[in-house]
Parts: structure tokens; C-alpha cells; sequence
């Protein structure tokens, strides 16, 4: 989950219409985790 009392944009390609819900979490989760905003046992059920 992403930090509180924060806003993030997310902006993508036009191939990520085609690409499986389940990886456009884990490519969220590893964006987030590269800002040293990911906080742990937070996730949400998909």
C-alpha cells in the first residue's frame, strides 16, 4: 500500500490495456517500493 496522506499519479502505455490485472499490481508494488513508499502488510485483497 502506498504511503497515507500521499497522492500519486500514475501515467501509462497504451500497451497496458493489454496487460493482466495481476501484474499491473506487482509493476504498482515495485514502483512504490522504488520511491521507499511501500508499506508492508498494508495490501488490499484483489
Amino acid at each position: 500500500m502506498a504511503a497515507t496522506g500521499h497522492d500519486y499519479v500514475v501515467i501509462a502505455r497504451e500497451a497496458t490495456v493489454e496487460r493482466p490485472f495481476a501484474l499491473l499490481i506487482d509493476d504498482l508494488t515495485q514502483a512504490l517500493k522504488r520511491l521507499d513508499t511501500w508499506t508492508p502488510g498494508r495490501e488490499t485483497q484483489t
